[in-house]
This record gives C-alpha cells, structure tokens and sequence, in this order.
C-alpha cells in the first residue's frame, strides 16, 4: 500500500496536482495562489513539518522528508521557480525562498540537527547543498535585484 501511495503522488506531481501524504504526527501546509503551481509533499515518520507557498504562475516544489521532528519550508514567488528539499534523520530544519523566475534551489540532508537555508532574488540562479552527518549548517544567498 505505501509503494502504491509513493507512487500515485509522484505521478500526480508529474501531472501538476498537489498531493500530499503525511505520517502520524506530520502536518504539511499547502498555500498557493496563480496558475499552475505544482507541489509534492511526503512525509514518513513522525513528528515531521513542511509548508509550501507559492504565488504567481508554474512554481514547483517537492518536500521528501523520512524520519522524526524535520522541519522544511518552501516559499516562492515569481514564474518558472524550482525547489526541492529532500530530509532523512531527525531534527534536522531546511529553507527555500526564491523571488523572480527560472531559479532552482535544492537542499539534501542525510543525519540529525543540521540547518540549511537558500535565498535566490532574480533570475536564473540556481544552488544546491547537500550536508550528510550531525550539526552542519549552510547558507546560500544570491541576487541580482
């Protein structure tokens, strides 16, 4: 059953729907507001958090999170946008937000208390971080506005 599930959410993504399938004691919180605006969202474990807002036209974004207490925020603005942020472990707490168009922003975190963040203002930029173990912390910020 949960093969099947994993696997309806990721055709629905590829199809533009908004699915989302939380764990016991998950929560994710879906906000969009324009046109075509796709957002994924898997949950397994407990006590896990994911928001996602989006605004303007085709802004993507997928939250993978497996393990307990994982927070993970997604926010983006403008047309053409891209986030994914992937967790395994627990406590670990990872942010996107972008404003513009055509950005790209990435985050993979594999281990427990790690601490991510991306910033992206403009267009075209693209960042991706990938921390692995205990108590790493990175920052990215790019703009061109």
């Amino acid at each position: 059953m949960k093969r099947f599930a994993l696997t309806l959410a990721a055709a629905a993504f590829s199809f533009g729907l908004a699915p989302s399938l939380a764990s016991a004691g998950s929560t994710v919180i879906i906000e969009q507001y324009g046109n075509y605006n796709s957002v994924g969202a898997v949950q397994q474990g407990s006590d896990n958090f994911a928001h996602v807002y989006q605004k303007k036209k085709r802004n993507r974004a997928m939250i993978g999170q497996r393990g307990r207490g994982n927070i993970a925020v997604s926010g983006q603005e403008g047309y053409n946008n891209s986030s994914g942020i992937y967790q395994k472990g627990k406590k670990n707490i990872a942010g996107v937000a972008q404003f513009g168009k055509n950005n790209d922003a990435q985050i993979e975190q594999n281990g427990s208390s790690n601490a991510a963040g991306i910033i992206q203002v403009g267009k075209g930029h693209k960042a991706h971080t990938s921390q692995s173990g205990t108590g790493n912390t990175s920052l990215v910020i790019q703009g061109d506005w």
